[in-house]
């Protein structure tokens, strides 16, 4: 009777044991649509998230987006510029985002948000869209 009751609950450890691992392994292996989400809650708080709140408008499907990539960009000093968003601020936060479009695939968009002491200066985005929208 008591050996049942033993043999009960090590199977019961091994079953919870196999289903935890097998959660660990999904996660770690989960496409990265899944693992970058943007509104998901791994990414709340992020410099990528709050640059990505500054453009939400502009895409047709934000909650199909996630990240690809994102940099730091800092003006060079004694190099030419390549970004234009370096033109106006010092340094700024580029995301890559991947979001459905109007036909429901996925497309890839760059944004720039300006940053000040590596925080993103929402004033200076909105700032930087105005003037990105005479270019």
């Amino acid at each position: 009777m008591e050996s049942e009751k033993s043999n009960h609950k090590n199977i019961n450890n091994i079953t919870i044991g196999i289903v935890g691992l097998a959660a660990a392994i999904g996660a770690f292996l989960a496409p990265p649509n899944l693992k970058d989400k943007i509104e998901g809650l791994a990414m709340y708080g992020s410099q990528e998230r709050t640059c990505y709140r500054e453009y939400v408008g502009d895409l047709k499907d934000p909650y199909s987006a996630y990240l690809v990539e994102s940099r730091v960009l800092v003006r060079p000093k004694g190099f030419p510029n390549f970004y234009p968003v370096l033109e106006k601020f010092d340094e700024a936060i580029q995301i890559t985002i991947a979001s459905k479009n109007g036909f429901g695939a996925y497309t890839k968009q760059q944004f720039q948000c300006p940053t000040r002491n590596g925080i993103v200066d929402t004033t200076d985005t909105h700032l930087w869209q105005l003037q990105s929208e005479r270019l």
